[in-house]
């Protein structure tokens, strides 16, 4: 008689008790969608859940930074051979279209150049970022930044050896600009004029550098030491 009192209670009190309500489980994309969503499809609520998704990123931004370069430089030797063979002149000279073995040995070393010149450039635009209240990490802004910049390097290694649509690498350049802007701001949690202030910071710094090089290369050239 006890028992069967017991196990009335019991049964009355699962049923009490509210359901247990399961919640969806937050899917994550694949690669290539999100290469997709955050360099055709940028938002800042994008850009977000790609960096919730960062902290299983690792060293996978620079991984994927240093695969685009190589594949990157190797389409503009190719193009480039195939636009020489066909007849055709490209807008630009290519460097690593010497022989074959310049090429092997020089596509790595631009794709290394490329990817230690991108951790550098995600450090000093976080560390602005900080300095201007915000919230993220570098890890998580070079994650978040190797989103579209890896599939843009693609875009413009293919658009750059076609002559007639090479100026267009300029225009993703801008468009890239303004990408790593919502990028910032997503890492970060800030407002809008603190991204740009952050990136205007690293683009001061690259155009510097670019006209300190100019100054030296011109130099070199034809001020020539005796």
């Amino acid at each position: 008689m006890a028992q069967a009192r017991a196990e009335q209670a019991k049964l009355a009190s699962e049923k009490a008790q509210p359901a247990a309500v399961s919640l969806p489980a937050v899917q994550r994309w694949s690669r290539a969608k999100m290469w997709g969503m955050a360099l055709f499809r940028p938002s800042l609520a994008t850009y977000e859940k790609i960096a919730r998704d960062s902290n299983t990123g690792g060293w996978a931004a620079y991984f994927w930074v240093f695969i685009s370069g190589i594949v990157g430089s190797l389409f503009i030797f190719i193009g480039q051979l195939l636009f020489s063979l066909l007849g055709f002149s490209t807008s630009t000279a290519n460097p690593l279209s010497g022989s074959l073995g310049l090429t092997l040995i020089g596509v790595p070393i631009v794709a290394v150049v490329s990817t230690l010149c991108f951790g550098l450039s995600t450090a000093v635009t976080q560390f602005a970022a900080r300095l201007l209240g915000g919230s993220g990490t570098q890890a998580k802004m070079a994650y978040v930044t190797s989103a579209y910049l890896a599939p843009l390097i693609f875009v413009v290694s293919l658009l750059s050896i076609i002559p007639i649509v090479g100026f267009l690498a300029v225009l993703l350049y801008i468009y890239g600009i303004g990408l790593l802007v919502i990028a910032v701001k997503a890492v970060n949690r800030f407002s809008w004029r603190r991204a740009i202030a952050s990136v205007a910071v690293i683009v001061g710094l690259g155009g510097l550098a670019v006209g300190v090089l100019a100054v030296v290369v011109i130099g070199l050239l034809y001020f020539p030491s005796s």
